[in-house]
């Protein structure tokens, strides 16, 4: 399939989804105007996903070609019909043609320009690539919910999911294959973020009675910093050694040292650095990880879309229309479960901002927004074991008896060693941090309400600020350059009589919570440290601040003093020109490491690297079936052998085999078993001794299909100790005990059972 009609076909797939839903997302959206529009592609495919998911996960409904085009079609025809019953031929929406137009044609150009750069290196190799094929391929092939573990045969996947769930309905209804449909799906989340940050940024623009250039400015601002722009560490490692940080290649360069920019020491009492993550969508968008903190990206910016939508005044919070972008929330807890509770806090935040007080009518609509938050968690919730908590004895028997509260004690720890410093601060967050001074500055100069408020304040700010300079010194700067503008700003949200001033306000403020927190507390899981939880809180806290950050400039810029013009429009070059630079070296570098091009196939790289196992990855993905289960050698993460990544047929199959990255299923599965490590070392013991020839019982009846013996279950490696080197004497065993060659090329074999039907066609290519 070549690259036009892969495009053409997935354009066509994904356009019928948005025709079809579009009232539904109009509905939701009614507070935004003609801004709506651009959250028609991201809601819609989320919308289309969850009404045949909802029924599949707690009903056991079929989630196939079937159920999701009927499905779409039958949703599609009732919205319509309600529509047009409600506003005949003079539909508001369709009325906003122009801004319709607007928002398709930057999704278009996002995602053709996407598309240019991904063919140039569309290999899904490297990182954790394999994981998530093969995540995207359990789910396509399975019609169950949830689809079974491809990296742990017998037991459905525990991690998040939905994103991969509505790839599959892309699939399902456009045909592409899953190595294609991958970096298609990559270049529409680029392209809906890109566009969800546009339409927030102008309407917040409008919101402020800014000129038509000033609104689309802020929208185009606000696509930039959000989809685009790098953090600080390229622009200073160009000003210390252009020469240097121009030819360094991906990895060691700017590339992937820009998103370990904060590291800690001292964890625990080790001495050594250990970096964090402090990924940031640019970042995302060239590496090209098919990951749930990516595929969530334009979810988690609808729902902050459709929460500013509420915000904009009572007369758009109705309770039907509050529980459905409250259920929008909730559904970020199957997308990506670090999402939910930021989802969750910002549509309560906008209730508040459009209600303006705590009385029945707040606390009404807020129970209403829960309650569809809780009702569209529900299916992945009964079936998901958080991984996360440490076990101890310190918590009261009783106290760990109640539900949540209980918890909380093993799941969140606090810092104790000395967390970011000041210059990775700034290098992280130094955009948003001037763009907040900046717009503070202009906030309390043109704010009578917000001056008269802070007036009686005075005398308790100096002491409080020299508290906080001191803590500040002392251990976290942090309290001063995101906790100072945050609080001022958070004030700002609730004095300021201007709204459009509230709403920015308020997003730079949970903007700089978020960013806050990992700076004291952590979510304990596998890591044993911090570095997971600054790694999702940073990457949300982005999204936030490049929003507010780009209205915000706009707003000063557009200003009637003449020194806030002037302060405005210089942040917004300077803004540009130093965010800038990371975007252009690191995708130069990435596209220049394709093993193939020309083609968005990525498995494509298997056939070059290594045809053998190319071709026999080709006939087990035509020849398995839905239950069946392959073994192959349990692989070290991260790692490739002779030009393939370990795990690769289960990977690029989605057939389920014994056991894959070890580490993965540890991090998965963590709060499942009693004693993790006897679990997962059992599954590898058993994995081990298929391939040795004198196989073990299986768990639950478990019976292999296909046994592969291929380049990497012949080799051993300095890099993943637990690889065994095997050969003819292991497959003479095998034969012994009834197994027969199904297929053989290279160095590549493939056996099944004798009297399996495959044997009859069996294809041997010496």
């Amino acid at each position: 399939m070549s690259v036009a009609e892969a495009v053409l076909r997935w354009w066509l797939a994904y356009s019928l989804i948005t025709v079809a839903l579009a009232p539904v997302v109009w509905w939701m959206a009614a507070g935004l105007g003609p801004y709506r529009h651009a959250l028609l592609r991201p809601v819609g495919l989320a919308l289309a996903t969850f009404v045949v998911w909802w029924p599949a996960a707690l009903l056991g409904v079929p989630f196939n070609t079937t159920t999701v085009s009927v499905a779409a079609l039958v949703v599609g025809v009732v919205a319509w019909a309600a529509h047009v019953r409600q506003h005949g031929d003079g539909s508001p929406a369709l009325v906003e043609w122009r801004a319709i137009v607007l928002f398709e044609g930057l999704w278009l150009f996002g995602i053709l320009g996407y598309v240019v750069f991904r063919v140039a290196n569309p290999d899904i190799a490297f990182t954790e690539k394999p994981m998530e094929i093969a995540l995207l391929n359990s789910v396509v092939i399975s019609s169950d919910v949830p689809a079974p573990d491809p990296w742990f045969a017998g037991s459905p996947i525990n991690y998040y999911y939905f994103g991969y769930q509505s790839v599959a309905t892309l699939v399902h209804l456009s045909r592409v294959e899953t190595a294609v449909a991958f970096n298609l799906m990559l270049a529409s989340i680029f392209a809906s973020t890109l566009t969800c940050a546009a339409g927030l940024g102008a309407w917040l623009a409008e919101r402020a009675r800014l000129t038509s250039t000033a609104v689309w400015v802020a929208g185009a601002l606000a696509a930039f910093f959000v989809g685009v722009a790098g953090n600080l560490e390229t622009f200073v490692r160009l000003v210390r050694d252009p020469s240097a940080t121009v030819s360094a290649g991906w990895w060691d360069g700017v590339g992937w040292q820009a998103s370990r920019v904060i590291s800690d020491t001292g964890i625990n009492g080790n001495p050594d650095a250990v970096d964090t993550i402090n990924e940031f969508p640019a970042f995302s968008f060239v590496l090209g990880d098919l990951h749930p903190h990516l595929t969530t990206l334009p979810m988690l910016l609808s729902v902050v879309v459709l929460a500013t939508g509420l915000a904009a005044g009572r007369a758009w919070c109705s309770y039907q229309r509050v529980a459905a972008v409250g259920a929008s929330a909730g559904l970020l807890y199957a997308s990506n479960s670090w999402d939910a509770p930021v989802g969750v806090v910002v549509v309560l935040g906008a209730l508040a901002l459009a209600i303006k007080s705590l009385n029945q009518e707040l606390l009404l609509r807020a129970g209403a927004a829960l309650a569809g938050a809780a009702v569209a968690a529900l299916p992945f919730a009964i079936h998901y074991t958080a991984p996360v908590g440490v076990a101890t004895n310190d918590v009261p028997a009783w106290f760990a008896r109640i539900p949540v509260l209980g918890t909380l004690p093993d799941t969140i720890a606090i810092v104790t060693w000395r967390p970011s410093s000041a210059t990775e601060l700034l290098t992280v967050h130094g955009l948003w941090i001037v763009s907040a001074c900046v717009f503070s500055a202009w906030v309390f100069r043109t704010s009578e309400t917000l001056a008269s408020r802070t007036a009686g304040l005075i005398p308790y700010v100096v002491p409080a600020g020299l508290v906080v300079l001191a803590l500040a010194i002392a251990w976290a700067p942090a309290l001063v350059l995101l906790g100072i503008p945050g609080a001022f700003l958070l004030a700002v949200s609730v004095w300021d009589t201007r709204q459009p001033a509230r709403i920015v306000a308020g997003l730079f403020a949970a903007g700089f919570a978020l960013a806050l927190v990992p700076e004291f507390l952590y979510i304990q899981d596998s890591f044993g440290s911090r570095m997971n939880t600054v790694f999702k809180l940073n990457f949300q806290a982005w999204i936030l601040l490049g929003v507010a950050s780009a209205a915000s400039l706009a707003i000063v810029a557009a200003s009637n003093r003449a020194i806030f013009r002037r302060a405005g429009s210089v942040a917004i070059v300077v803004a540009v020109l130093v965010s800038m630079p990371y975007a252009v070296l690191s995708a130069e570098d990435w596209m220049d490491m394709g093993v193939v091009s020309g083609t968005l196939d990525g498995s494509a790289y298997l056939a070059q690297s290594n045809p053998g196992e190319a071709a026999a990855v080709a006939w087990l993905a035509s020849e398995a079936g839905a239950g069946d289960v392959i073994v192959e050698a349990p692989g070290c993460a991260y790692q490739s052998l002779g030009g393939v990544p370990m795990n690769r047929f289960s990977a690029f199959t989605g057939v389920p085999t014994m056991l894959g990255w070890a580490n993965h299923e540890r991090q998965w599965r963590r709060g499942e078993f009693t004693d993790l490590t006897l679990a997962i070392g059992g599954r590898d013991q058993l994995a081990q001794s298929w391939l040795n020839g004198a196989p073990g019982p299986t768990p639950n009846g478990i019976e292999p299909r296909f046994i592969v013996m291929g380049v990497i279950e012949r080799s051993t490696s300095a890099d993943c100790e637990q690889l065994v080197a095997r050969g003819p004497q292991q497959v003479a065993a095998l034969e012994e005990l009834g197994w027969q060659i199904a297929f053989q090329e290279g160095q590549t074999t493939i056996l099944a059972r004798a009297g399996d039907p495959v044997l009859a066609a069996a294809i041997e290519v010496y």
